[in-house]
């Protein structure tokens, strides 16, 4: 349901305040575009930054964005400055510096701004005059024309070209295994191992008259454990 028209007035002079300008995209930053930040009467909103054509400086403001689908992932916006019969000034930025940025969400890329005319503007147009319809209010009022600019994503040319081949270092010469160590021969049961031979009882030693038992024979030392 439409707003009464002084409702897109207090709505287009508040976004266009510098507080607003200020404030709107350090919070949409910090929130990574989470929450109200993000949309706005059922609206998507973008950051855009551009370099100020006098200053060189990066200049972000807050804006509603209006999906479009060719190229895919690209975004339109409506130069209406909130109907204060002036030309934007991220618009006449980029006009002189084609290098930008766009946050959507938290996603933030390089674009490229393409402005658009004739039916692609009257399209984009309603959609978006359907979506707010202050926009409407905003280019009865305006005595220049609003322009309307695609942000076109800058990553999809790259995304889309053939992949550098990466090369492929030679692998290390491997590491030689060491030699098995042969296994044991079997005992064939064919041949058995043959018994130690006996050891020869010791002989008795002779006992001399007179000297009684013989002497007992000294302990063998034990063996080592």
């Amino acid at each position: 349901m439409p707003l009464p028209t002084f409702a897109y007035r207090l709505i287009g002079r508040f976004s266009v305040s510098r507080f607003d300008q200020w404030l709107h995209p350090l919070l949409y930053r910090r929130a990574a575009g989470r929450g109200i930040l993000s949309r706005f009467l059922g609206n998507e909103m973008l950051l855009l930054t551009t370099t100020g054509r006098r200053s060189g400086r990066r200049r972000s403001v807050a804006l509603f964005a209006f999906p479009v689908d060719d190229p895919a992932g690209s975004w339109a916006v409506i130069g209406s400055r909130g109907g204060s019969g002036e030309l934007p000034a991220w618009y006449r930025n980029l006009t002189a510096n084609s290098d930008v940025e766009v946050q959507v969400r938290g996603l933030r890329y390089p674009a490229h701004p393409r402005e658009v005319f004739d039916a692609a503007y009257e399209s984009i147009f309603e959609r978006a005059a359907e979506a707010y319809p202050g926009y409407r209010l905003y280019r009865a009022e305006a005595p220049f024309h609003i322009p309307i600019v695609v942000l076109e994503p800058a990553l999809r040319a790259a995304a889309s070209a053939p992949a550098r081949p990466v090369e492929v270092q030679p692998a290390a010469s491997p590491v030689p295994e060491a030699s098995p160590v042969p296994a044991a021969s079997p005992v064939s049961a064919a041949s058995p191992v043959p018994a130690a031979s006996p050891v020869p009882a010791a002989s008795p030693v002779p006992v001399q008259p007179g000297e009684g038992e013989p002497a007992a024979p000294e302990p063998a030392a034990p063996e080592p454990s």
